[in-house]
This record gives structure tokens, sequence and C-alpha cells, in this order.
């Protein structure tokens, strides 16, 4: 299962029990303002438990459940 949540772009956290999602970013400068509307839904939505800034400049979503990843990509575009 854990192979397949990684072929999902999921990234395991260091419980190795939580995963995340990082959308790419190019640069790290957002100009569209409705991928930070999305990334707020997508985050209540699905119930994730935290945002945050990683060190390479994207917003990583800490906390789907494996189950929701298709969806929240997909919600994200």
């Amino acid at each position: 299962m854990a192979d397949d949540l990684l072929d999902k772009g999921a990234i395991v956290q260091r419980d190795k029990e939580t995963y995340a999602i990082a959308p790419h970013i190019p640069g790290g400068i957002i100009t569209d303002f409705n991928l930070l509307r999305r990334l707020a839904d997508v985050a209540e939505k699905f119930g994730v438990k935290a945002v945050k800034l990683t060190s390479a400049e994207r917003f990583a979503l800490v906390g789907p459940k494996p189950g929701d990843l298709d969806q929240a990509w997909q919600e994200l575009g």
C-alpha cells in the first residue's frame, strides 16, 4: 500500500503513518490566487491537519486520508 501511495504523490511524514501532498508551485510564486482558494478548500474538505510551507517553497497539505488522495489531487488541478 505504501508504494501505491508514493505513486500518487504522497509524502510519508516522520511518524511513518501520516502522508502529505504538495502541489508543484514553480519558483514558489503564486500568481493565480484561485490556487490558494483551492488549497484551502481541499484542506477543509479532506480534513487536512495542517498546511505547511516546505523548504522547496511548496505548500504541503498534511494528513489527508490515503483514500482521498486521487480526489484531492483532482480538485487541486
